[in-house]
């Protein structure tokens, strides 16, 4: 919106009247009055038209261009007029002038039409039809109470019913912008508002001037042009308040209320009361009255038409939404499923489902955007359609997956060629925002009969089959097995297990030591999560961590655990079991990163810890710093004094800018790379190459899996940091490290021992 053009268009509009009858009153003649109001007219109209002239240049609805073309005709009839008044002095009779105004206004009716926020198709002419029925009743009206009898005193017929033509078309006109303003969206409501207030103005002039007129009593210079300059002036202010950005095509089509269906017929009754007063009262209705009748009846039962026909279309609309997918044209699951249903009642024919999902779709959402999403949908559709036979059934059930519902298969080896058909049909790379796009498709098929008699047991079992297809690695087709429905469940019940285990605190943590290799001090311990399950006794984290993770219970889980290991380790080091230098490394779920608060919850854990910040080590996963939403949250952390380690480094998606975009401060060195450091050259030259960077970069090393003396001598050698391992000491439970961790303090106390190592961490 133009703010100053807005300030200006108000002043303007408030002025303007004032200025207007002043200068009507100060007029020295009514010739002079006359030629005011004609140059105030003209400068009011071609002020609006410029307005909404320059509205429609930055706007791709062609609503404002139409009502400025309205403007500027109605201006070059003013113009006529204008001459006409000069000429005869201002004597109203049919001429060029009534031709242009009167011209002017099916360009705004045009323009009203033109508004998106009305009905689509033949429901745009519901508001003309109210609009025509409208001005025919008050026509009636009229023409009952004041036009008939000065026609029947001697009245010029012609002049009197081209005055009532005015506001009946302005009528139209104001209710099909009526009818269209509910549905517009609040940013250009204001503008919509403002011009069916101008429309309204300009309509109350006309019907006044077509009354004077009829009465005899018009004369030009009048107040009543203030009525048309206050129009035009709300109109140009529409456009000068308009936003500058967008345009009124942001508006969805409106539906109709029960107010605006009633709102014709109600204009309907002073007419009827008119004719009964008439009837009653013996007299003979005039042949206008009649005509006006009887299009007012043609009218009515158009608009009963047109609003039948438009009760329909919405009708089917509603059907058409509710059983397809509004992106692609699809039937969506609800419709698949019922006709999924009704097809499995044919009893000797045998069907298939299959359950398809898009892979890595969520990256290109996410990275290229919606539009670009929504685009490979479409092409998918089409090519799914392609690869399909005209019996079989496409729906998208929901997101990226579709599903596919095959007709009159043989076995199970056809229904998976076919599937296989379809997932090279869709291969080829599709265009997206210039890139192209390899598109891949995961498959689960399962079959009526063998796999299932229902279709929501058929949709599920062929869900299944298409996750154990994308286990397999992806672009895959796999057959439902009853394996695949049974590992379900099992999930399900370690969920569910998971749950009540965080309930009955059945979690404990044990502890693996962390030594220097130069020194063999012990100077740190990993806190390791176990579960004491009530039927399966003591279980490591490999059985139940990613099932954890999948539910949310990791949450739960991962923050007992810090607090848990925060409060043991500050117990000891309170009872100088450990020195100040001693860490605690906590292992941390890429979920958990995600977890809002979690920045607060390690700050809480220290705040009711003897802890200090710097001996909490928090350790995370290769996987979880890819996803840079982790970046602000490890960040954070490092913040409080605690450092970063990243766990098994190098074994997966390691890459020199994670250490440089990261506040890594610890590089653990996998057991994939330590296993043949000691006899195996490559390997020992990249264990090597990791160990001189991490020290290059201030970096701390720390070899994980040491399980022989050979790789401990290797490591020695190449200069390694830290090392754990079952060589140097298996995981322990609390009251095994304090024993250890004792017995350690004594060898280091015992005579003969340097100084610096006396103490356990070396304090």
């Amino acid at each position: 919106m133009n703010r100053r053009g807005g300030r200006a268009a108000l002043t303007a509009l408030v002025v303007l009247p004032v200025l207007l009858v002043l200068a009507q009153r100060l007029a020295p003649s009514p010739y002079a009055a006359s030629l005011v109001s004609d140059v105030f007219l003209l400068g009011a109209g071609g002020w609006a038209g410029l307005a909404l002239a320059l509205r429609a240049r930055r706007s791709p609805s062609r609503t404002s261009g139409f009502f400025a073309a309205y403007c500027l005709v109605w201006v070059l009839g003013q113009l006529v007029w204008t001459y006409q008044d000069v000429s005869s002095g201002g004597r109203p009779d049919f001429s060029a002038a009534d031709v242009a105004v009167l011209a002017a206004i099916p360009l705004a009716l045009v323009g009203a039409l033109r508004m998106p926020a009305l009905p689509a198709g033949i429901g745009r002419l519901r508001p003309v039809l109210d609009g025509l029925l409208v001005a025919l009743s008050l026509l009636y009206a009229a023409y009952a109470l004041v036009l008939g009898p000065i026609i029947r005193a001697g009245g010029d017929r012609p002049i009197l019913l081209l005055g009532a033509a005015y506001p009946v078309a302005d009528a139209v006109v104001i209710a099909v912008v009526a009818a269209a303003l509910p549905a517009v969206k609040p940013p250009f409501r204001r503008m919509g508002y403002l011009l069916l207030a101008g429309l309204v103005c300009i309509a109350l002039a006309d019907s006044t001037f077509a009354y004077l007129v009829a009465t005899g009593s018009f004369a030009t210079g009048t107040v009543t042009d203030a009525g048309w300059v206050v129009g035009f002036g709300l109109i140009a202010l529409s456009a000068a308040l308009a936003p500058v950005q967008g345009a009124e095509d942001d508006s969805g089509p409106a539906a109709p209320g029960r107010l605006p269906l009633l709102t014709p017929y109600l204009f309907l009754l002073p007419a009827l009361a008119i004719t009964a007063w008439w009837v009653l009262g013996g007299r003979a209705l005039d042949t206008e009255m009649v005509l006006i009748g009887l299009a007012s009846i043609v009218v009515m039962m158009a608009r009963q038409i047109v609003t039948l026909l438009e009760s329909e279309a919405r009708a089917d609309s509603l059907e058409y939404e509710a059983t397809h997918d509004s992106l692609t044209g699809l039937w969506n699951r609800a419709q698949f499923r019922a006709d999924l249903t009704s097809s499995l009642q044919e009893r000797g024919v045998r069907r298939a489902v299959l359950f398809i999902d898009i892979d890595d779709f969520k990256d290109l959402n996410d990275g290229l955007g919606h539009p670009a999403g929504d685009h490979v949908l479409r092409c998918l559709t089409q090519r799914l359609c392609a690869s399909v036979q005209d019996t079989d059934v496409v729906a998208r059930l929901g997101g990226d997956e579709f599903g596919i519902l095959l007709h009159s298969l043989r076995d199970e080896a056809e229904a998976l060629q076919l599937a296989q058909r379809v997932s090279k049909a869709v291969s080829p790379p599709v265009d997206v925002n210039g890139y192209q796009h390899s598109l891949s498709i995961s498959i689960g098929v399962a079959l009526s009969g063998s796999h299932g008699d229902t279709a929501e047991v058929l949709l599920r079992n062929a869900d299944l089959a298409m996750y154990a297809a994308k286990r397999q690695g992806k672009n895959c087709c796999a057959v439902y097995e009853p394996s695949m429905h049974a590992s379900v469940l099992d999930r399900i019940q370690l969920a569910a297990e998971l749950e009540t285990a965080i309930a009955q605190e059945e979690f404990t943590l044990h502890y693996h030591p962390m030594y220097d290799v130069a020194s063999g001090s012990v100077v740190g311990a990993e806190a390791l999560l176990r579960w004491q399950h009530p039927d399966k006794g003591l279980q490591n984290p490999d059985s139940f961590v990613q099932a954890a993770e999948r539910s949310g219970a990791i949450l739960g889980i991962g923050r007992w655990a810090l607090e848990r290991a925060c409060r043991f380790i500050g117990g000891l080091r309170s009872e100088d079991v450990v020195s100040a230098t001693f860490e605690l490394c906590v292992n941390v779920a890429p979920r958990q990163l995600k977890e809002p608060g979690f920045v607060d919850h390690v700050a809480r854990c220290l705040a009711i810890s003897p802890l200090q910040p710097h001996q909490l080590v928090i350790e995370v996963t290769e996987s979880a710093i890819i996803d840079v939403t982790a970046l602000p949250v490890l960040w954070g952390v490092k913040s409080l004094g605690v450092r970063i380690a990243l766990d098994d480094f190098g074994a997966g998606y390691s890459s020199l800018s994670y250490l440089d975009l990261f506040p890594v401060d610890i590089l653990k060195i996998g057991q994939s790379f330590i296993a043949d450091i000691h006899n195996r050259k490559p390997r020992r030259a990249m264990v090597d190459a990791i160990i001189t960077m991490a020290k290059t970069l201030g970096l701390t090393a720390i070899a994980e899996g040491i399980e022989e003396e050979a790789q401990l001598a290797a490591l020695r050698e190449l200069g390694c940091d830290r090392a754990q391992g079952h060589l140097l000491s298996r995981p322990v439970t609390e009251a095994e490290l304090v024993s250890l961790l004792l017995d350690a303090r004594k060898r280091l106390d015992a005579p003969g021992q340097d100084a610096d190592t006396r103490t356990v961490g070396g304090r």
